[in-house]
């Protein structure tokens, strides 16, 4: 399991490691979690057009507000030639976000 932290540094939203970007397998888990912030996590497809798109398996969740930490884990890739990337915008009220990439391997 991948633990992401979420921060807050020079007013904007910061995540580690990596900078929140992480690369994995189908049904690898990631967990993201903050001690002292609610936050808001917003999925997209990385394919030019920024529609809405859930990387995980199960219903996509309503996004919210959240003070506990929040569980995923990758849903199946349909091409390994083309692992899909999604970019994810990590909300903080009153601070800059923080965009970053997920991708999914076979």
């Amino acid at each position: 399991m991948t633990r992401i932290n979420i921060g807050i540094d020079n007013n904007g939203v910061v995540c580690s490691p990596n900078g929140g970007h992480f690369r994995g397998g189908e049904g690898a888990q990631i967990v993201w979690e903050s001690p002292h912030n609610p936050f808001t996590l917003h999925f997209a497809l990385v394919s030019g057009k920024g529609h809405p798109s859930w990387p995980f398996k199960g219903s996509p969740q309503p996004v919210f507000q959240r003070t506990k930490p929040f569980e995923g884990t990758l849903a199946e890739c349909q091409d390994e030639n083309h692992p899909p990337a999604y970019k994810y915008t990590v909300v903080v009220d009153g601070y800059v976000p923080l965009d970053p990439i997920i991708i999914v391997d076979k």
